[in-house]
């Protein structure tokens, strides 16, 4: 990888603020593998690209934070929390998670990720995240 791990999480963060489908698939090799929560859910930038747009397909105001925590040969370990307005349920929604990228050159060969979320607090609290205390 030649590229300095802290400035890719920095502009795969922006790609993810933005909700910009094109320039977060410029971060993916194209024999990608995506598992989500343990399950593999997309092989290929044609199907990546597709459940990037069901999942964002209902969200708006949408804010992200990654914050890398590991880099070591061709694996980046990467935290974020998340919190959007869930258009469908028109309900402020936060989350968290972990993920793990296997690198080939500068692109994501396989991201195995790990999430949580649920709706915000009552409280509008958007320092809570929802989880174990």
């Amino acid at each position: 990888m030649d590229r300095d791990p802290e400035d890719l999480v920095r502009e795969v963060e922006s790609a993810y603020a933005a909700l910009d489908i094109a320039r977060i698939m410029d971060f993916f090799d194209p024999e990608i593998v995506l598992f989500w929560n343990g399950v593999r859910r997309a092989v290929g930038l044609d199907e990546v690209r597709s459940w990037h747009e069901r999942s964002f397909a209902t969200v708006r105001d949408y804010r992200i934070r990654k914050t890398l925590r590991a880099a070591d040969g061709d694996t980046i370990a990467v935290e974020w929390t998340d919190s959007w307005l869930d258009t469908a349920s028109n309900m402020r929604r936060l989350g968290y998670g972990a993920e793990f990228w296997t690198m080939r050159g500068d692109h994501l060969r396989e991201w195995h990720a790990y999430w949580r979320g649920g709706p915000a607090p009552s409280d509008d609290s958007s320092a809570r995240l929802p989880g174990p205390s």
